[in-house]
């Protein structure tokens, strides 16, 4: 934070004429017991969002003059159970990494985000969906997974979390820091096979369609 602080003060005049917006985005998870009857689990899981999620936006909450918005980085749930960290449940919807489809996690990391962007003057400081995606490599989830996660941004809105806009991870497929280019997060699938071919998949008709309409329906896609 104390370098986008910076970033501010030393912005060029002719930079600043195009009113920049200067944020930080961080990935935020929910943090869920294993089993919700056990006590250690409860606890750890507790003590799991302080960490991971809560600490960030602790500091984002002190230094709110230094940011003209909070990004939010959201993917899946995590469960904790005692003494390991555990990706899904037995049968719940994953990716293509095992990672938990979990739409509501959305929700409950803008109103999280939204509660700590709040300035003692009452204004409130934007989020931003900074990425939100889907390890799909068939193509077949992704329409779905677009649909009930935009669902749970304006579920967050009409709440009173002011959020400006959703970025979707990735327009293509893109090269993943830990697994390489093996995930398939592309609204376009690239064939690396084939010339590098850029292969629409069935979600950009349902993304279209979104934004065209700037609404999101229960029935899509």
């Amino acid at each position: 934070v104390a370098a986008y602080r910076a970033i501010h003060e030393t912005y060029a005049e002719d930079v600043r004429a195009g009113r920049p917006e200067v944020g930080y985005s961080q990935n935020l998870m929910t943090v869920s017991p294993y089993a919700a009857w056990s006590p250690i689990d409860r606890w750890i899981a507790r003590y799991g969002d302080r960490v991971f999620n809560q600490s960030f936006l602790d500091v984002v909450a002190a230094r709110h003059a230094a940011l003209d918005f909070i990004g939010v980085n959201y993917y899946t749930r995590t469960h904790i159970r005692f003494p390991a960290l555990v990706m899904a449940l037995t049968g719940a919807p994953v990716n293509d990494l095992g990672w938990e489809i979990y739409p509501a996690g959305l929700h409950q990391a803008l109103v999280l985000a939204g509660k700590y962007s709040r300035l003692p003057d009452g204004r409130q400081i934007p989020v931003y969906v900074t990425e939100n995606g889907i390890c799909d490599a068939a193509g077949d989830r992704r329409g779905d997974y677009l649909v009930s996660h935009l669902q749970e941004v304006h579920r967050a809105i009409r709440e009173g979390v002011d959020v400006r806009g959703y970025i979707h991870w990735t327009l293509m497929d893109n090269f993943e820091w830990a697994e390489g280019y093996a995930p398939r997060f592309g609204l376009f699938y690239i064939d690396r096979e084939r010339d590098l071919a850029r292969v629409e998949t069935p979600a950009v008709g349902v993304y279209r369609s979104i934004i065209e309409r700037n609404a999101v329906d229960a029935g899509q896609p």
